[in-house]
C-alpha cells in the first residue's frame, strides 16, 4: 500500500467528513421541512373539523367545566 503525504491524507479525510456533514444536514432539513408540512395540514384539517361543529353543541371542555361548576362539593358524578 502505498502511503502519500500525511497532511494531504488529513485534509482529505477532513474534507469528506465535512461532505458527509453538508449531507446528513441536508437529508435532515428535508426530514424536518416534510415533518412541519404534516403538521401544519393536520393543524389545518382540526382546525377546519373542529369549526364544522355545530356553535350551540358545548365542546368536551365546556361540558367538563359546566359539570365541576354544578358539582362544588366534590361529589362523583
Amino acid at each position: 500500500m502505498f502511503l502519500k503525504n500525511p497532511i494531504s491524507i488529513s485534509l482529505r479525510s477532513s474534507l469528506v467528513e465535512e461532505m458527509v456533514s453538508k449531507a446528513l444536514l441536508k437529508t435532515f432539513n428535508k426530514k424536518l421541512k416534510i415533518a412541519m408540512s404534516r403538521k401544519s395540514e393536520t393543524v389545518e384539517r382540526v382546525a377546519k373539523e373542529s369549526s364544522s361543529v355545530a356553535p350551540n353543541e358545548p365542546s368536551t371542555m365546556e361540558e367538563n367545566a359546566n359539570h365541576a361548576a354544578n358539582n362544588k362539593d366534590g361529589a362523583p358524578a
